[in-house]
């Protein structure tokens, strides 16, 4: 329920994630699946249907330094209309040492 506008939402929501490693190798993807029903304050009610596919790889190149990278999409429909239609899509990808936490004896 909406704090501001007491307007209740029934959600169903679902997903799946796999992934795979191998020595300094790992890869994963999931896919979401999210339907939200919203009461609005006029009394009627909205749909919207959200699906996220989200893609890891990672790649341990020495003990101290690895490359990571991301790819993530997401697609929302509302009944609502264009307005409220998107598409996201989402890149990263990056490489550096990792941090380690050092202790004195």
């Amino acid at each position: 329920m909406d704090r501001d506008t007491g307007a209740k939402t029934n959600r169903k929501a679902g997903g799946i994630r796999i992934g795979y490693g191998l020595d300094s190798v790992l890869v994963s993807t999931g896919l979401e699946y999210r339907f939200d029903e919203t009461q609005q304050l006029t009394g009627g009610w909205s749909d919207r249907v959200t699906y996220v596919l989200r893609n890891n790889a990672k790649y341990q190149i020495t003990p101290d330094w690895r490359v990571v990278g991301k790819l993530n999409y997401a697609l929302s429909d509302s009944s609502l209309g264009q307005i409220l239609r998107r598409r996201l899509h989402a890149r990263a990808c990056s490489a550096g040492p990792i941090a380690r936490s050092r202790t004195t004896g």
